[in-house]
């Protein structure tokens, strides 16, 4: 059923990307790695109904469960320089995550900042993105793995995630909701790849911020207030009398 709403939708909009939709696989990141290796083109996707081996950032595993999320990796073998390709893609899928579940769910969502889409307050969506050098100070590919959370699983989310996670529909979902979700947010990524090393989505992406105004943690303990993003997609705080703009994994 998957597949063929995600096809039914792809030509509703004249979606430009090839979809490989699977029930089931390990990771999607890592099935799209594989066939980036073999020479597979620009925008091919893969997207699954549950994975196996989900992955989020470090040693972090995504909750990816069969009925109640829809999870997708696309690539990109991006000709702009490797540094605006690192700064930019991650960003721009959180761009357009937030902006296709809001237009799924009539809902606002917010952007935890690098690579969380919240939604009432808890995480529904998930960001990992992986690259590969081309030996020549360029990408050879980016993949962007993401991962949404259509409705609850039964029994609830693992202990562990239980007081964060949460999902785009609290109870029962639109049939096509995990298609309209991953076609949505696939075709405004693309939108926002093709017109970079612009910015566009800066401000989308500003003005979703869940940390603004929040403090934070700085390694070595010290509370920093969040002012704000640099070009850079980098986080603004003020901590005493200093300011400084944090690269992810500089916050706790």
């Amino acid at each position: 059923m998957l597949e063929r709403q995600i096809r039914s939708y792809m030509s509703e909009r004249g979606s430009v990307f090839r979809a490989l939709v699977f029930d089931s696989v390990d990771s999607t990141n890592t099935v799209l790695a594989g066939l980036a290796r073999e020479g597979a083109e620009e925008y091919t996707a893969v997207i699954a109904g549950a994975q196996t081996a989900g992955r989020g950032r470090g040693e972090h595993k995504f909750f990816s469960p069969a009925g109640c999320g829809v999870y997708f990796s696309l690539l990109l073998r991006p000709r702009i320089p490797a540094e605006a390709a690192a700064k930019l893609v991650t960003p721009a899928c959180a761009v357009a995550a937030a902006e296709a579940i809001e237009n799924v769910s009539g809902e606002t969502a917010g952007i935890k900042w690098v690579n969380d889409v919240f939604l009432r307050g808890r995480k529904v969506c998930g960001i990992l993105t992986e690259a590969a050098p081309d030996g020549r100070g360029g990408l050879a590919w980016v993949i962007p793995g993401i991962g949404i959370n259509v409705t609850p699983p039964p029994g609830g989310y693992p202990p562990e995630i239980a007081s964060t996670a949460g999902a785009v529909f609290p109870c029962a979902a639109p049939e096509d909701a995990a298609a309209r979700l991953a076609v949505e947010t696939i075709d405004r990524l693309i939108a926002l790849y093709k017109a970079m090393p612009a910015q566009d989505f800066h401000a989308e992406y500003a003005r979703r911020m869940t940390l603004l105004g929040r403090e934070v943690t700085l390694p070595g303990g010290a509370r920093a207030l969040v002012t704000g993003l640099d070009k850079d997609f980098r986080l603004l705080v003020r901590s005493g009398d200093r300011e400084l703009a944090l690269d992810s994994g500089e916050i706790h």
